[in-house]
């Protein structure tokens, strides 16, 4: 099976059409489709449907996805290995996370890279946990920066970071603002102001209210933590801000609690699909980032 027709059905998968995988191919579009054509006579059946809305795969294309995807990046990891020195990266590192955890842990791992690894280049995701695992699936990633609770693929493996505690945050002025610990039952009148549900912190803060049995009004919802936080300091509510970010923020107008009697933490993770830890990249990075996780570990204690 000829691997170019598997990165070209790749292509037109990722870009939901034949005319914009054959400009990121470089190829015309007669050419991609004739080599698609070839390629489904190879697996026995059509590949793609084509509607108005663009490209979907079929049944069988479906079926075939996963395959194909390995197929790369075994290619990928072969070609690293045989046709490159095994002592200095050789392309950008591919590094993912989510935006909750992207500007406070991201700034420490690049450095700790380029500190053992002075001729490494980045291409960075900053995106939702969906559009991180997405980018797995397509092979885009080598690691990722999440946060559980997320039904992680079976092809990806992990390693714990630390516990990232959630605090609970509050105006200046509000009552229990010189509170050390705050219980949710003593906000009953207060609204509660998340980040919209795609992030994985909402979806993590209702499963927590719920735990403790707290019935939260959502009264607005946004896409940065700086934001909840104006609005918090307007008076409008409460949120819930990682400690991580904290030190960021410190002079806002708001004040942080831990959650009594059951404190609320996160669990922060760094993800990587098994099939890239064959790899040049993993290989050479992985002693590096366990070293930064321990250097972690000692900071959270």
């Amino acid at each position: 099976m000829d691997t170019q027709r598997i990165k070209y059905f790749l292509s037109v998968y990722q870009k939901g059409s034949f005319s914009r995988a054959a400009i990121a191919c470089h190829i015309s579009q007669p050419s991609l489709s004739n080599q698609i054509i070839k390629l489904e006579n190879e697996v026995g059946g059509t590949l793609f449907t084509r509607d108005r809305n663009g490209v979907t795969l079929t049944e069988l294309g479906e079926g075939f996805l996963p395959h194909a995807q390995a197929i790369m990046s075994a290619v990928i990891n072969a070609y690293e290995f045989t046709e490159h020195t095994q002592s200095v990266l050789q392309r950008p590192i591919r590094i993912g996370a989510i935006p909750t955890i992207a500007p406070y842990l991201l700034p420490s791992l690049l450095e700790c890279i380029k500190k053992h690894h002075p001729e490494a280049e980045f291409d960075i995701l900053e995106d939702t946990t969906s559009a991180q695992l997405e980018a797995f699936r397509n092979r885009q990633l080598d690691f990722s920066l999440i946060s559980p609770p997320t039904e992680l693929d079976p092809q990806l493996t992990h390693l714990d970071l630390l516990q990232d505690e959630l605090l609970l945050t509050l105006p200046e002025d509000h009552p229990n603002s010189d509170d050390s610990a705050v219980k949710l039952s003593d906000l009953t009148r207060d609204h509660l102001i998340l980040l919209n549900d795609e992030h994985c912190l909402s979806q993590q803060t209702r499963t927590y209210c719920k735990s403790v049995g707290a019935q939260a009004a959502v009264s607005v919802r946004s896409s940065q933590i700086s934001t909840l936080l104006g609005f918090v300091e307007a008076g409008l509510g409460y949120t819930f801000t990682p400690s991580l970010a904290c030190p960021t923020f410190q002079n806002r107008r708001v004040t942080y609690h831990s959650l009594s009697p059951t404190p609320y933490h996160r669990l922060i993770r760094l993800a990587w699909h098994r099939d890239n830890e064959s790899s040049l990249t993993h290989h050479l990075l992985l002693p590096t980032l366990q070293l930064w996780s321990r250097h972690l570990t000692k900071q959270s204690l």
